[in-house]
Parts: C-alpha cells; structure tokens; sequence
C-alpha cells in the first residue's frame, strides 16, 4: 500500500515538471515598450492615435493583441470593455511589432473618447496570455473655440458693390473644418442675399497664412445700403467642436474712391512709415502724392500703378522728400488719384509726421 502510494505521488511530481518546465505550455515573455502618447505630452485633440511595441520570446499572433481605455481616472470600474481592432503600425520581426490604435474607433462606433484633461488611460495586453502593460496617461489640453480676427469690410465701414470679404481665422487645436466656414450677406437688418461655403468653394481658405479672401461678383450692391457680412465657422478634432461668428456692419459707395486712411496718424518715421490704406470700388490706376501745406508736391509715392477692386494696405510713406531727405515735423496732405474708365477720381487727407 505504501509503494503504491510513493507510485501515485512520483507521477503527479513528473507531471508537475513537465508542465513547469515544458516550453509549450508555459508563458511566453511578453514586454509593453515605447507608448506613445507618453504620460509627459500634451495633446491638443481629442481624437488620439496611440502606438505601443509588443516583443515576445515567440511570434506574436496579432489577432491577440487587446487594448482598453478610460476617460475617468485609473479604476478598473471606470474603465470601457477591451477591443481587438488595433492595427499594425510596423513589423520589426515576427516577434518585435508595433501597434496603433486612433481614439474614437471607427469599428466599434464612437461611444468610446478621450476627454479633455488629465483623467484618460489606456493600457494593452496578448489576451491568452498574463502579462498586460502598464497604464498609460492620456494628457488632453481644454480646447477654446477658434478666433476670427481683422474681418473686412471694416464694422460700420464703407465697400464697394462689389466688396471683397477678408478675415482670419485660426485654432490652436487640431485647426478648422473647413466644412463648416460659411459667409453670409444680409441685407440689413432681416434679408438674406448670398451665402457661401467653403465646401463647395475651399479655394477661399488659404490654410496656410490661415486667412479666407473672397470678391463678390454677384448682382452688385445697392449704393446707399446698409449690409452685413458674417463668417462662421467650427474647431475640429474634439468630441464637441466649438464655434466662432463674426459679423461687420458696412455701407455701400459707389464711387471709385470708397476710402483713403493713412495710418497712424500722427507717425514716427523712426519707428516705421504710414500706411496710405484706400479701398476702391473699381479696377483703377493708382497714384498716390504727399504735398506741403503751401501745396508744394514733395513726394510721389506711387505712379499709375495698376490696383484692383478692393482694399489695399501696401503703400507706405516713409516721411521723406524726392531727395531721400528726411522731413521736419508737421501736417502734410495725402492725395489718391484713381484712373478707370470713367475717368480720373482723386481724394485728399491730411496726416501729421511727428519726429522724436
């Protein structure tokens, strides 16, 4: 009875090392390295792909690979169900790969988000095996609506009946959906004359310099008439866009002319020159002359140059004569003479040069 009994232990021990000791049955070596996001960056958007490299002892099948995320602290209770649908970023070897996943998934659907802050984690794991990664923070920065600044025409200005519509427009987050900038034309206060968009028109945006340009070509403005342009237009890259409009208030003239403004007034021509801005309502040749109080012309800053319809803010005067000479403080006159096809259109404003 006893040697049956050292028989029956002396197989459960020979099958308590085979099962320790067998390489087909025990744990492969698993190791989690390179997340990115790392814990120490922010992001800007809440739509985040996140990357990590899966190494194994052996080759990694892909199809195991499981993540989950959460946008509520590091409690597994407030943690979302583990997905499969992560993709491979890169294949270093059959058992070194890199693998992403971009938040919300499109697979699954969209109920699963990163929120704005310091509360989102994610972590990932080989689902056959024990070893899971660490928790990884998710640092989201709060976003702020995008800003629409310097937008022509100038509130309670003046245009042509065929004005040109400029702004800028910028979003320090993942930046504007283009999809949702829209102008709009009033006429004031209730009626509605043209809208346009920049889905059907992106040409208008330029991302670059992230400014939008648009001349209105269609049937032209009343002269006399009040009328109000607005842009519109939405972030992107968060769960919830936010919003910015801006609208001016304009008057339509239909002279040639519409607007001369040297600007500053008075100026420091050490410091810099001033900007003669005008705004025409036809395609003209420019000239642009300053005179003296005793009507002496001292300097022609521009001669028959060819501007179109518009405003126009690149002709400067640095406060000297045609000598190059610097001259004295005081109050000098501006003139614009514009040249079209009804003939020869002038305006006058004073300006004051002050040197310190």
């Amino acid at each position: 009875m006893f040697n049956k009994i050292l028989y029956i232990l002396g197989k459960i021990n020979l099958f308590l090392l085979l099962v320790l000791f067998n390489p087909n049955l025990s744990y492969a070596e698993i190791n989690f390295t390179d997340p990115y996001p790392t814990s120490s960056q922010w992001q800007n958007t809440t739509n985040i792909t996140c990357l990590i490299t899966v190494t194994q002892d052996t080759a990694i099948n892909t199809s195991e690979i499981e993540y989950c995320i959460s946008n509520s602290g590091y409690s597994y209770e407030n943690w979302h169900s583990w997905r499969d649908d992560a993709i491979v970023d890169n294949t270093y070897s059959p058992n070194q790969i890199r693998f992403k996943i971009t938040i919300p998934t499109q697979i699954y659907g969209t109920n699963d988000f990163f929120e704005e802050g310091s509360n989102n984690y994610i972590q990932w794991r080989i689902k056959s095996e024990s070893p899971y990664s660490g928790m990884y923070k998710i640092n989201i920065q709060t976003n702020h609506p995008p800003r629409i600044t310097n937008l022509r025409p100038d509130n309670e200005g003046c245009a042509s009946i065929h004005p040109s519509i400029k702004a800028d427009i910028f979003d320090e987050g993942m930046g504007i959906n283009l999809n949702s900038l829209t102008i709009t034309m009033d006429k004031y206060p209730e009626t509605n004359i043209f809208v346009l968009r920049a889905s059907e028109h992106p040409e208008i945006y330029n991302s670059i310099e992230k400014t939008i340009l648009y001349t209105y070509e269609e049937n032209a403005l009343e002269p006399g008439q009040r009328y109000r342009v607005t842009v519109y237009v939405e972030d992107t890259g968060y769960k919830e866009p936010l919003s910015a409009t801006q609208s001016a208030i304009f008057t339509v003239k239909n002279k040639t002319i519409i607007d001369l403004i040297p600007y500053p007034s008075p100026f420091d021509p050490h410091k810099e020159a001033i900007v003669i801005k005008y705004v025409l309502s036809q395609n003209a040749r420019v000239t642009i002359n300053i005179y003296d109080m005793g009507g002496k012309l001292i300097k022609t800053v521009i001669k028959g140059q060819q501007r179109s319809v518009g405003e126009h803010i690149n002709d400067k005067w640095e406060g000297t004569d045609y000598a190059g000479q610097n001259l004295a403080s005081g109050i000098y006159l501006c003139e614009i003479i514009a040249k079209d096809e009804t003939g020869e259109h002038r305006k006058h404003k004073s300006l004051a040069l002050f040197r310190k």
